[in-house]
């Protein structure tokens, strides 16, 4: 495990969980279900259960090695059958199919999961961000 991977994963899981938290939209931090390690999910572990497609999960591996994050996204898919209900967060622009934020300096994509999040959550139907107006 790289220790810029590392932190910065640690760095975002944080920051996000905070800005969910401040926008008022229901997630679950660091659990597990399954025997899976689970980032972030939104809005909970009862959702996915009942409705897929309803619920989102955030993989932040704190790893750039291709084949370990091949395997959780793997993993993630036993439990979230829709791939495009999987999104990753790295640190290096890689070649997944599930929806990449890229945190770097510069034109890092990271910054637009927020909106991403709050698109996903009006289109799915769940209450809106009663903060954040986007």
């Amino acid at each position: 495990m790289g220790e810029k991977e590392e932190s910065l994963g640690i760095l975002a899981t944080g920051l996000l969980h905070y800005l969910l938290t401040n926008a008022l939209v229901s997630s679950q931090r660091k659990i597990e279900y399954g025997g899976i390690q689970i980032d972030i999910i939104i809005p909970n572990l009862k959702t996915l259960e009942i409705d897929p497609k309803k619920t989102l999960i955030i993989c932040i591996p704190k790893t750039i090695d291709k084949n370990s994050i091949e395997k959780k996204l793997n993993q993630l898919q036993k439990i979230q059958p829709i791939k495009d209900n999987i999104w990753l967060v790295i640190t290096k622009k890689l070649d997944f199919q599930n929806k990449t934020y890229v945190i770097k300096k510069k034109n890092g994509s990271f910054s637009k999961i927020i909106y991403d999040i709050a698109e996903f959550i009006n289109v799915q139907g769940q209450s809106k961000f009663k903060i954040l107006h986007i």
